[in-house]
């Protein structure tokens, strides 16, 4: 179907590297939809297999599809490249090897429209190779909620698909995904953008399809040892985070209930780190980092708030290591 007389109502922004046995799927999902007010942007990062193609070829038989084929930059380049030539009101973001049911936009669109708040997320479902499907569990049910700091981290800070975003947010305050960082990089475009907002509505229904393929970015990332430096990024999440709130938010309990969340993550994240790059020598670099990332919490975190957020991961970090070691040596 083409749509050349209307301006879309929702921009929904893809970014595309080598998924070519994925990519339709993906695709079609999209002309399936009930809601037919939107536009794709669709971004070839780079792609060596027939991705590029197969954009081109659904480009070409419906106006809708938008296409940038660009030299490889990354999904958060790619996603910012999206987000600059996005020009609907709303915007919704898909990774190229999942897909959409048919009704996503339309329920999304229609819980913004009737609450009229700046974020609408829904669930989403595992799709599993052997055909198994497993819905996400959420504690929020259908309806508004308070856009506090304890929700965003209830939500673990999930990434950026699932959701529906307001054009003029994400531009009025110039938010965009961070580049050098490949891990949990969308946390930085995602609660930035939580932290202009007082509310959000949840549609309690899992529409997002999200496929567990080998094409996972995390999955493939964790497999082989990465360089020092991807873990050490991985920290900066928070950091950037908070420096952004700060930028912004002048409300000092505001900006202590942030700390407290953050800091939290930012251990749940050196924990996690640490136990996945295997290396005594990068844990040890990692610790110290954590301790100098911690100094930009400090104006507004306590000593105490600090330990007892610190606690939880470390008991978690070193139970787990001595669980390896004890398993090495049985």
């Amino acid at each position: 179907m083409s749509n050349d007389n209307a301006a879309a109502s929702i921009s929904v922004i893809v970014p595309v590297y080598n998924v070519e046995q994925y990519l339709k799927p993906c695709l079609e999902s999209l002309i399936a939809q009930t809601f037919e007010n939107w536009e794709a942007i669709c971004i070839d990062d780079g792609a060596t297999d027939g991705s590029g193609k197969i954009l081109d070829d659904f480009a070409a038989s419906d106006s809708r599809f938008k296409v940038i084929h660009k030299k490889n930059g990354g999904v958060s380049a790619a996603r910012n490249d999206g987000l600059a030539a996005a020009s609907a009101p709303y915007i919704t973001m898909i990774d190229s090897d999942d897909y959409f049911d048919s009704n996503l936009l339309q329920e999304l669109y229609d819980a913004a429209s009737a609450s009229n708040s700046d974020l609408v997320c829904c669930k989403m479902k595992k799709v599993y190779p052997n055909g198994r499907v497993k819905d996400e569990k959420t504690i929020f049910p259908s309806g508004e909620h308070a856009a506090t700091p304890e929700n965003i981290f209830k939500f673990r800070m999930r990434g950026p698909v699932g959701k529906l975003y307001k054009r003029d947010i994400i531009e009025k305050h110039n938010l965009r995904f961070p580049i050098g960082i490949s891990i949990c990089e969308d946390d930085v475009f995602v609660v930035s953008y939580w932290s202009h907002i007082s509310k959000f509505t949840m549609v309690d229904k899992a529409l997002y399809n999200y496929v567990q393929s080998d094409t996972s970015a995390l999955r493939y990332k964790l497999r082989g040892r990465l360089p020092y430096d991807s873990y050490e990024r991985t920290l900066d999440v928070p950091r950037l985070i908070f420096e952004h709130i700060c930028s912004h938010q002048k409300d000092e309990n505001a900006l202590q209930q942030w700390g407290k969340c953050l800091i939290k993550k930012l251990f749940i994240l050196s924990a996690w780190m640490q136990l996945r790059c295997n290396n005594p020598e990068y844990m040890k670099r990692l610790k110290a980092y954590e301790s100098r990332v911690c100094e930009v919490f400090r104006p507004y975190v306590s000593t105490t708030q600090i330990f007892f957020a610190h606690l939880p991961s470390a008991i978690h970090l070193h139970s787990k290591l001595l669980l390896n070691k004890l398993t090495r040596r049985g």
